[in-house]
């Protein structure tokens, strides 16, 4: 049991690095992999900029956001809304929960490594109602707008249920590697993006359009496919550690319910 448990960290950690080295190798190619927050506390703007953009706050114009800016601007990017179509997912409201239903994600069950553990669902009739609109389909990348903002995964394969309002589903409308899109959204970039729209705030809520203003750095086909294929083994790795701890649980049970040579038998099985 101890041994699994070793080999569960270790592979977790690896699975760690592997999505830290695709993101550095992201931030390298962008020039901000030893970006260094501007010690400048004063920006003077023009009063068409805070017009073309809709924002007379300060926080919005801080020197850290525009030193950012700078050093990406050699980069060939695109906004989110010119590469992708964006569909909403839906609320049903907790009247609509149903324990033996098909299951509703929320944000609470998803993270940069998919959709994890639902735990609410919702009746088989509501679900054959709404599944056509808002089930998550193979090749969409999802995005949170609400709660925790700017999770983002791509899927390989349809899942089973119904995304609540709190998801947006990205779908490419040019050639882009999806894992790579995720990877992007859940940057550093990205993220500084998004505390800019924010005001600096935590916030519980991005609007879709601002959404679609995020810029997005469009690196070669083939500098996108090398760092997919780093996320890919990030993923595998982490698809791993959750087995040996299933493995794991399951043999404490074994235990519990029966003896310990049943338990080493299941383990090494």
């Amino acid at each position: 049991m101890e041994e699994i448990i070793k080999k569960a960290n270790l592979a977790n950690k690896k699975s760690e690095q592997e999505y830290k080295s695709a993101e550095l190798i992201f931030l390298k190619e962008i020039g901000l992999d030893k970006h260094i927050a501007s010690k400048l506390s004063v920006s003077v703007r023009n009063l068409s900029e805070c017009l073309r953009d809709d924002r007379f706050d300060a926080e919005y114009w801080q020197p850290e956001y525009d030193a950012m800016e700078k050093a990406v601007s050699k980069v060939i990017q695109k906004e989110l809304g010119e590469i992708v179509s964006v569909l909403k997912g839906v609320e049903v409201g907790s009247e609509a929960y149903d324990p033996e239903g098909k299951p509703f994600i929320r944000v609470s069950d998803f993270s940069i490594y998919g959709i994890e553990d639902v735990e609410k669902k919702i009746s088989p009739e509501l679900y054959e109602e709404l599944k056509d609109k808002y089930t998550p389909k193979k090749g969409d990348v999802l995005f949170t707008k609400d709660g925790t903002i700017g999770l983002s995964y791509a899927l390989h394969e349809e899942k089973v249920g119904i995304l609540s309002g709190a998801f947006l589903r990205l779908k490419p409308t040019i050639k882009i590697n999806t894992d790579y899109l995720a990877l992007v959204l859940n940057s550093l970039y990205c993220k500084t993006q998004i505390e800019r729209m924010s005001g600096g705030a935590i916030i519980a809520h991005l609007k879709p359009d601002s959404a679609k203003k995020i810029k997005i750095p469009l690196l070669s086909d083939a500098k996108q496919a090398e760092i997919a294929e780093k996320v890919s083994t990030a993923f595998r790795m982490r698809k791993e550690v959750k087995e040996l701890l299933e493995k794991a649980k399951r043999a404490v049970e074994i235990f519990v319910e029966r003896d310990e040579k049943e338990a080493l038998s299941y383990l090494i099985s």
